[in-house]
Order: structure tokens, then sequence, then C-alpha cells
């Protein structure tokens, strides 16, 4: 009895895996797998053609292709963050050979990658402040004083943050005027003490000068009154020449204690009381 060897069905298993591979988009290296797989069941002579074809097909097919992530967006002091954006496009061919083709041809393989995805998604962080303290800093006008708060940097959970966090947003203010009864106050001068000379170059006099309520009359620190200029407290006076050269005679009325006190034979004191002194 004669015994007939099948012919083997190259064609139609090649076929088959190539068919195979396209469809369930198997990779390059499972369907050498599955070649030698073929092998080790006798289909020797699948191997050079099938391996081939199917590698052909696991390469040539177009695929999408995303590129790299931009640089997230600075994230604004809301809770949601931040974005990056990428391109996407559909690229047919080998790796390193690919070209990119219209983007329908990449329907049927798979869920189009993202081309924008959220980031920074940590709580971002804003200004925050606390009440207005009571309106008695530096005087800086007529009923103005200063009061003050604490601004710092905050999360949505309200935590305390580090100042660079909130470095792109406005800063709310941290000094301010407000009006006030205890600065109504001004500079009260007294009237000036007699001139210590009557001519010469030597006299001065002086006056009493003090910050003071203008209500109740009470006296304050000075630095109170600093936002207007202090008046003077003394002055030069009676600026006038003693006579013509030679003449003697006194320029100030301290000369009678001068010559009681024996202090004509300083220089000093023997020119500005020359009557008082001269018979000395």
């Amino acid at each position: 009895m004669r015994v007939c060897t099948p012919a083997r069905p190259t064609i139609v298993l090649e076929q088959h895996l190539f068919h195979l591979c396209c469809r369930l988009q198997v990779a390059k290296e499972e369907a050498v797998s599955k070649v030698m797989a073929l092998e080790q069941m006798g289909l020797s002579a699948l191997r050079g053609a099938t391996a081939a074809s199917l590698q052909s097909c696991a390469t040539d097919r177009p695929a999408p292709s995303g590129g790299g992530w931009t640089p997230g967006h600075r994230a604004q002091p809301v809770v949601e963050g931040g974005s990056q954006s990428r391109s996407v496009r559909c690229l047919k061919g080998p790796e390193g050979r690919s070209r990119e083709v219209e983007s329908r041809q990449c329907l049927g393989s798979g869920r189009r990658p993202s081309d924008s995805r959220p980031c920074n998604q940590l709580p971002c962080a804003r200004w925050a402040s606390t009440s207005w303290g009571a309106c008695h800093g530096q005087c800086v006008g007529p009923s103005l004083a200063t009061q003050h708060r604490h601004v710092y940097c905050q999360d949505i959970n309200t935590t305390k943050v580090s100042y660079r966090m909130c470095s792109g947003l406005q800063r709310p203010v941290s000094l301010k005027n407000c009006s006030t009864e205890a600065c109504l106050l001004h500079w009260r001068v007294g009237p000036w003490t007699p001139c210590t000379a009557t001519c010469g170059r030597h006299g001065f006099q002086s006056r009493q000068v003090i910050c003071a309520h203008r209500r109740t009359g009470k006296a304050t620190r000075e630095h109170h009154c600093m936002w207007r200029p202090r008046p003077p407290s003394w002055q030069r006076c009676n600026i006038l020449s003693c006579g013509r050269a030679g003449e003697c005679r006194d320029s100030t009325r301290y000369c009678e204690k001068v010559r009681q006190l024996e202090l004509c034979t300083l220089p000093q004191f023997k020119s500005r009381c020359c009557h008082s002194c001269k018979n000395t």
C-alpha cells in the first residue's frame, strides 16, 4: 500500500500568520516566536518567508506616535494647576525610517495618545493677611497715624509656605494711614528770652519748643510731631555794631557779674565788658 505524504501548507500557513499578525497587531518578537514554534512542528520551510512577512507586517503598519511633553505651564493660584502639551502624529514604517501619514490611517491602531495632560497638581499658593492692628503707630500728619497687618503666603489648606510660592502675585500692603485724635498734635513754642548782648556778634536768645496735643495741651514725645519741621529753640540777636572803633562800652548785660567774679582779666570778657572792666 502506498503512503502519500501530504503537501506542506506553506502558502496557507504563511498567509494565515501574516493576517493574524496584522489583525492582532502583534509585535515583531511575538511573530518570530510563532515561527520558531512552527519550526518545531516540522514546518521549517516557513522560516524565511514567514518571518520576513511578519516583520514587515508589525513594523509597516501605521501607528500613532507622541512627542515629548513640553515644560508645564506655570500653575496659577487655583486648585487645577497647570498643563503640558505635545504633538501626536501618525507614523508608518520601521523605526528610524518611518514617515508621517494622514491621521485616519491610525484609526484602527488603538486609542490615540493624549496630546495634553495636567501637571503641577499640588495646591497653589496665595497671599493672606491678618486683620489690621490698632491705629496707634507713629504720627504722619494732623490726626493721622499708621496701622500694620501681617502678610504671608499660604496654600489652599491655609498652611503657611515660603514667600517664593507667591512671588508671581501682587503682594497686599501691610502698612496704611489711619485717622486718630491721638495725633492731633502741634509744635507749641514759648516766648524768646532777652538777648544776652546789646550789640556785637555774641548775643543769643532761646525759647521753649514742645510737642503738645491741641485739645488737651498735654506734652508728648517730640518724635510724634516730626512730620512737621521743628521750630528753632534759639537764635542770634542784636547783631549790631557796638560803636566807633576805640569806643569803650559793654556789649552784654552780664558785665556786672563778670566784674564781680573777677573775670575781666580774661580777654574774651574784657573786650565784651570794656566799660565795666576798664578800672580793674
